[in-house]
């Protein structure tokens, strides 16, 4: 264990660089969604440069959580963000009591739920986590699905050493 691991106010995650599936196409799948995850956080203007990279969990070509040592920003102002991508829209999630990669992943749920929500009477709202789809009944039907498969499918095999904060999933 290194000395950074000690200190990251996150548990469960290991380095990129020990990332693994549970093959060798995985394994790629993941790193592939690793690159998807720097560019998504490249992308966003408060991002000015990324320190440190780590893996939480994630299933090959479904979805992956990373965590990244960012500068601190408002976005990240413990130096921290969490990263969702997949087969779904891509977020980022501050650290905000988020201490691992389940925990994670149901704050996306929750959010984007909040998104599917609204969107299915046309609506949007800056409060909410963006998504890179017009706000529509058709795109919140679409988005629901995935959102339901996430939670029924992927959620369960992830890591569950969680302080189960965000139970009150819809």
């Amino acid at each position: 264990m290194t000395n950074a691991q000690t200190i990251l106010p996150v548990r469960g995650v290991v380095p990129v660089g020990e990332m693994a599936g549970e093959s060798e196409q995985e394994t790629e799948q993941l790193y592939a969604m690793h690159r998807e995850a720097i560019d998504y956080l490249t992308m966003r203007p408060w991002c000015h440069g990324i320190h440190e990279h780590f893996y939480g969990h994630g299933i090959g070509g479904v979805v992956a959580v990373f965590f990244f040592r960012v500068d601190p920003v408002p976005m990240a102002p413990d130096g921290g963000v969490w990263v969702i991508v997949g087969d779904l829209p891509p977020a980022c999630l501050p650290l905000q009591g988020i201490a691992t990669a389940a925990e994670a992943l149901r704050a996306y749920l929750k959010e984007m739920s909040r998104w599917v929500a609204l969107a299915r009477h046309g609506r949007t709202s800056d409060d909410l986590l963006p998504v890179n789809v017009p706000s529509t009944g058709v795109w919140a039907d679409v988005l629901a699905k995935r959102l339901k498969l996430l939670k029924d499918t992927a959620l369960p095999l992830f890591p569950q050493h969680t302080t189960r904060r965000f139970r009150d999933l819809p």
